[in-house]
């Protein structure tokens, strides 16, 4: 039996052909596996989470000002990441404002303030910041501000409350995400959600 070393050859050379492009395949795939890690190891992380405000120990502010109520809230920033979080941002924040009169009416929607939070820091990793969240919650009637501003002493007016903190972040330009849905009361706050994209 003669053996054809060139259909041999041919064979070895197609298998060859074969393993380099089934090789430069996985090799870009592992490329691609590893950029994607390294995204999210060397990205910022955002942790947020209400604070009190040390000066009357309590997580929301409210101080009687003329024709209504300014509000305000306390967030501290902390950069859990291994980059920098740069530009941070608030998307627009309400409080819903609904006042009871009455043990049997229903409670009313009254205001409903937007809230603004002052400048876009920028945080490195371990790096945090107190962000103050406020607006007014306006109204001339004096027995609504001294029910709302006694009910907060109290401790029984509660406040839904969602914010969303962006970033952005040198790999590839991106841009970061963190979300809270909170119910709020002057001493305590639950969480409904807190997420990060």
């Amino acid at each position: 039996m003669k053996i054809d070393w060139e259909k041999i050859k041919s064979i070895g050379i197609v298998i060859s052909i074969i393993l380099s492009v089934f090789s430069v395949a996985q090799s870009y795939s592992a490329n691609k596996i590893s950029k994607q890690s390294l995204t999210v190891v060397q990205r910022p992380h955002l942790a947020v989470k209400p604070t009190k405000f040390k000066e009357i120990d309590k997580y929301i502010y409210a101080k009687k000002i003329d024709g209504g109520i300014e509000l305000k809230v306390q967030f501290e920033i902390t950069n859990t990441g291994n980059s920098t979080a740069k530009n941070i941002k608030t998307s627009d924040v309400y409080f819903s404002t609904y006042v009871k009169l009455s043990p049997n009416k229903k409670p009313t929607l009254v205001n409903e303030v937007k809230c603004e939070a002052p400048g876009s820091p920028t945080l490195v990793p371990g790096e945090s910041v107190f962000i103050e969240i406020g607006g007014a919650f306006l109204t001339n009637d004096e027995k609504i501000i001294k029910e709302t501003l006694n009910k907060i002493t109290k401790n029984e007016l509660s406040w839904p409350f969602s914010v969303e903190f962006y970033y952005n972040y040198e790999i590839n330009a991106k841009r970061g995400k963190t979300a809270l849905s909170l119910l709020m009361w002057p001493n305590k706050v639950i969480t409904n959600y807190s997420e990060e994209e």
